[in-house]
């Protein structure tokens, strides 16, 4: 069976709220309870490989706090109330092949744009710090994404000055190191974009592709590429 899940997570300019929405391959969808953490936007949330879900920080706050479900959503257990990393919002989240959960950037409490990395490899019950400063700029409203093998791409989102960027840095050591790939990706600089992996097999070898879509450009106007 293959399951979806849709968590209310809105912009910060419009009021946050906890619901959460289960749907499957059929296209039916049924509305769970309202959940128990504190209604929130622009948080992280990731899919493991066992199925649990997780729900990581975000607007109202910001908050450091992370909650855990088991059945897809229908209910929730806190982790934490506050993580050893910093209260943030807009940070990036993604799960590698090995199953560690990858968490960096986002906007913290100060109003200052954070690159800091931190990973989790126990479904986020404990947390190691792999960077205080990463090589890349700050960013909030960025995009991870996990490649099979290992390799994790981290690319766009707002910068320093709220400038939206295209670079694209690439990490082969599960986040502990970095490296810029492109200065400058030949699609136009957007944070807050959609991007997701697509993986393919074919014979002995696996392929990726990452999918990359809309957002907000310079002036927020907003990208339909």
């Amino acid at each position: 069976q293959v399951h979806m899940l849709a968590v209310s997570l809105p912009p910060h300019s419009a009021p946050p709220i906890a619901h959460v929405r289960i749907g499957r391959a059929n296209m039916q969808w049924s509305e769970c309870e309202a959940a128990p953490w504190a209604a929130r936007s622009r948080a992280g949330i990731v899919a493991l490989p066992g199925g649990e879900i997780l729900v990581l920080g975000g607007l109202i706050g910001p908050r450091h706090d992370v909650w855990r479900s088991t059945d897809r959503g229908v209910s929730w257990d806190r982790l934490h109330e506050g993580a050893p990393w910093a209260a943030r919002w807009g940070h990036c989240v993604t799960v590698l092949s090995s199953g560690k959960v990858l968490l960096l950037g986002g906007m913290g409490s100060s109003g200052k744009k954070l690159n800091d990395v931190w990973c989790s490899q126990d479904q986020g019950v404990s947390w190691q710090k792999l960077s205080e400063a990463a090589p890349y700029p700050a960013r909030t409203g960025c995009c991870l994404a996990a490649l099979p093998g290992g390799p994790v791409l981290l690319f766009g989102g707002h910068g320093a000055s709220n400038e939206p960027l295209n670079d694209v840095w690439r990490s082969i050591d599960g986040g502990s190191t970095w490296e810029q790939v492109l200065e400058a990706a030949p699609w136009p600089e957007r944070a807050w974009a959609g991007c997701t992996t697509l993986v393919g097999t074919g014979g002995e070898s696996t392929s990726a592709t990452v999918l990359v879509l809309g957002g907000v450009a310079g002036g927020e106007g907003l990208l339909d590429d």
